[in-house]
């Protein structure tokens, strides 16, 4: 999954970083490393989101009010962070 894919990316930055001794490209190896992990979690957020109203409608509740406002209560985080 993406998901998946940019977590190994962020450890294989993190390896590198550590393992060069150009202070320079370490600190843009940083940087980078910090942006694809806002990415991961952007992209976990947005999975969990998207995932919400499926997993709303398996559950049997007589509560759909709630429901409903904690769907909008994560859209509105995820609207929040991008």
């Amino acid at each position: 999954s993406a998901a998946q894919r940019l977590a190994a990316q962020v450890m294989q930055i993190s390896a590198i970083a550590r393992s060069t001794t150009e202070a320079h490209t370490k600190v843009q190896l940083e940087e980078l490393r910090e942006v694809t992990a806002e990415t991961l979690e952007q992209v976990r957020l947005l999975a969990r989101t998207m995932s919400a109203p499926v997993l709303h409608a398996a559950r049997q509740t007589t509560d759909l009010g709630d429901e409903h406002a904690s769907s909008r209560a994560e859209r509105n985080a995820l609207a929040a962070r991008g």
